[in-house]
């Protein structure tokens, strides 16, 4: 949060943000303020919508969201396709590194495998169930 300068980053308080895409820009305001624009042509296409925190200052940790609205056109996602593999590991599971999605391996036999709080998920179909 020290990169929009004058909004607080003091924890426990809401936050009004903003994102609006189109084509390969993205626009994000917070309170109002307004972010850098980022053109990223990975994201041109129609996708699909995650949120994200950061919270490991709360134990345990705790994200909320309210008044949620999301526009636009809605898309039909493509035909899973279970062979698309990733290229390597992305972190090791290890309590120093976090506890968030960063902590991710595939085992030896293939299985997905998420390092979260309290314990561990596991995606035996490269990641389309857990």
């Amino acid at each position: 949060m020290e990169m929009v300068h004058g909004v607080s980053s003091n924890k426990d308080i809401w936050h009004k943000v903003r994102v609006a895409v189109a084509g390969n820009e993205i626009r994000v305001w917070v309170d109002g303020r307004p972010l850098s624009v980022v053109e990223d042509d990975t994201y041109s296409e129609p996708g699909y919508v995650g949120l994200s925190t950061y919270t490991t200052y709360q134990a345990p940790p705790k994200s909320s969201f309210r008044n949620l609205r999301i526009r636009g056109q809605e898309a039909q996602p493509p035909a899973w396709d279970p062979a698309v593999q990733p290229v390597r590991n992305w972190r090791p599971i290890s309590g120093v590194s976090g506890t968030g999605c960063g902590n991710t391996v595939r085992a030896p036999n293939g299985d997905i495998l998420v390092k979260t709080d309290p314990g561990m998920m596991r995606s035996p179909d490269n990641g389309r169930t857990w």
